[in-house]
């Protein structure tokens, strides 16, 4: 999930044999929702050059780990009413849930807000 924007998706099928390769798979899935998403190539490879370092954290901040925990509501809702992980369609979950207004960001929706800050980025 991204702070400012709200932006999410689910990592499936990780394992902990994978957990060396977690930065790749993080790309990966984030390259593949942008692109379903329509954000341009350029834009999207200038993110990869952006994020060749980065590192995950814990946090104690009441209002991301508030947010996480309604974003996670909403994925098991989702997961569940189709059934489980095996049998949902997860690409569209994911679309779902990134297309719905958040309270938390003023009512946008976090792909919208994502996409206006990754065009922001692209004109510097």
């Amino acid at each position: 999930m991204n702070e400012r924007t709200l932006l999410s998706f689910i990592l499936y099928g990780v394992k902990k044999s994978n957990i060396a390769n977690m930065h790749e798979m993080f790309l990966a899935a984030l390259n593949q929702l942008l692109l379903l998403e329509g954000v341009d190539d350029h834009v999207i490879n200038k993110l990869n050059k952006e994020y060749l370092h980065f590192e995950y954290t814990k946090t104690n901040n009441k209002r991301v780990l508030g947010n996480m925990n309604d974003l996670m509501s909403l994925y098991k809702h989702f997961i569940y009413s189709e059934d489980g992980l095996k049998y949902c369609d997860l690409t569209n979950i994911i679309h779902r849930i990134n297309n719905t207004p958040q309270k938390n960001i003023g009512w946008a929706y976090s792909i919208e807000l994502t996409k206006e800050l990754l065009q922001g980025d692209k004109s510097s």
